[in-house]
């Protein structure tokens, strides 16, 4: 063998090592970016009785970056501080997922809200749906705001034991006042106030 033919067959195996070692990247970086588990830590799941194809708005903090499944997007807009997303329907159960602070899904007919994780959400408001007890899930945080009941108007409810569950992993649970202007503390309902 020449010096020249050597120099050609090590050139040979080094380029197709480098093809190798390039292909395992660009494969590795596609399955990062198509990560189901890639969430930021953060992870709901919901059930609205709205149909398919209707629409329900879902509210996070300004920069807030949600990922949904089973929603498509219609609208968003800036208002005070909120990022409103206004979302048609695909699928009656779905989910929600990215870096979220902030989650706002009142109004939106829930009749289930389980957040699996909550690495960066802190407040949630679910009021003015038809949660209670056993539909609703949270997993502990630190200094997490629930706002879960709405006025007068608002007939879900939790139980006094449920409250107290959610109070021991981290979320302080809140109710508006009778007049609609202020949160106060929400210590739970009779279980046969429950539907």
């Amino acid at each position: 063998m020449t010096t020249k033919q050597i120099f050609a067959s090590c050139a040979k195996t080094v380029f197709a090592l480098a093809a190798v070692v390039m292909m395992s990247n660009v494969f590795t970086a596609c399955s990062k970016d198509n990560n189901d588990g890639d969430d930021n830590g953060n992870l709901i799941t919901a059930t609205t009785t709205e149909g398919v194809g209707k629409t329900i708005e879902v509210m996070v903090a300004e920069n807030d970056k949600p990922q949904t499944e089973g929603l498509e997007e219609v609208n968003r807009h800036i208002e005070d501080g909120w990022l409103k997303i206004d979302y048609q329907v695909k699928e009656q159960t779905f989910k929600i997922k990215g870096a979220i602070t902030k989650l706002a899904v009142d109004y939106c007919n829930l009749k289930a809200l389980h957040v699996a994780r909550a690495a960066t959400l802190r407040e949630i408001y679910c009021h003015n749906n038809m949660l209670n007890s056993s539909t609703l899930s949270l997993p502990a945080v630190s200094n997490g705001l629930l706002y879960f009941k709405g006025a007068s108007e608002d007939a879900q409810t939790l139980t006094p034991q449920k409250v107290k569950e959610l109070r021991n992993k981290g979320w302080k649970v809140l109710m508006e006042d009778d007049e609609g202007y202020a949160w106060v503390a929400y210590e739970g309902e009779d279980p046969s106030a429950e539907e």
